[in-house]
């Protein structure tokens, strides 16, 4: 068998091994730019938040406000294991500031719970950017429509984290005695080809927004940086960097992520006042 092909397929082997028993139901988000402003509940990136009537929109530890970046009407949904069966979820954040040193602070950002919706805030309106506080808000444009696929099962585990990279190291090496390798990034020598092709046929980022499945982390997973942190297991909304028709809607930095995570027990109790969001690029 032909030596690269060989390798791929071994590839796969040992990818399923790191990922077996470890899958995640997930539901891919798909954007649509609307022909007219969505209603105020609907589920959406960016536009006018649902507010209740006298409740204004969030603050962040500045004193300024958090602007609406998603909003999830459970009704919207397909039939999932992830979500409240009703209600609205929304992902707030500040336009200026993030906080990178304990990120289940919510000093700077929020993820607001409505079990029942009522009568709304006709106050109510989306984040108004300026040159002054403008220049890291991700979302391009003026709001975005979603649509939702039923939920599948995606792998538990991404090889392009570290942590991940050395369980592969460690099962193809146990596997393939004959064929050692120090990191995955050294099988595309071992195939005797040069770059890194193969390599990056697995190393691949994720191109879709999406509920549940794994986050999506750029070079490193900050739940590793706490033991406090381990236990933030469910990811309630994954927002990657994104395109429609060859035009940014969403871009993080320079080309990166941002994830929401919360733990099982917190869910179970529909507790969202210590979701673990962060967000990094390349």
């Amino acid at each position: 068998m032909n030596t690269p092909v060989r390798i791929l397929e071994q590839i796969r082997a040992v990818t399923q091994l790191v990922n077996a028993g470890a899958q995640k139901p997930a539901l891919r988000i798909t954007t649509n730019v609307p022909d007219a402003p969505l209603p105020v509940t609907a589920s959406k990136f960016g536009g006018v938040p649902y507010l209740p009537a006298g409740v204004d929109a969030p603050l962040g530890a500045d004193g300024q406000p958090l602007g609406m970046i998603a909003q999830i009407n459970c009704a919207d949904l397909p039939p999932n294991s992830i979500y409240p069966a009703e209600g609205l979820l929304q992902f707030w954040i500040s336009p200026t500031e993030t906080d990178t040193e304990d990120y289940t602070s919510s000093r700077y950002d929020r993820v607001i719970y409505y079990p029942k919706l009522g009568k709304a805030n006709r106050k109510a309106h989306k984040l108004v950017i300026t040159e002054d506080n403008g220049f890291i808000w991700p979302l391009v444009g003026g709001e975005y429509a979603l649509s939702f696929e039923p939920e599948n099962l995606e792998p538990g585990l991404k090889l392009k984290q570290y942590s991940t990279g050395q369980l592969f190291t460690r099962l193809w090496n146990e596997r393939y005695p004959q064929e050692q390798i120090e990191s995955p990034w050294d099988l595309d020598e071992l195939a005797g080809l040069e770059g890194d092709d193969l390599a990056s046929s697995f190393y691949e980022d994720l191109d879709h927004h999406q509920l549940g499945g794994v986050p999506e982390y750029i070079d490193w997973d900050p739940r590793e940086d706490s033991e406090g942190w381990k236990d933030y297991t469910i990811n309630l909304l994954t927002l990657v960097s994104a395109y429609e028709a060859d035009t940014i809607t969403i871009m993080w930095g320079d080309a990166g992520a941002a994830n929401w995570l919360i733990t099982p027990e917190q869910l179970k109790n529909l507790d969202f006042s210590k979701v673990f969001y962060s967000w990094s690029s390349s």
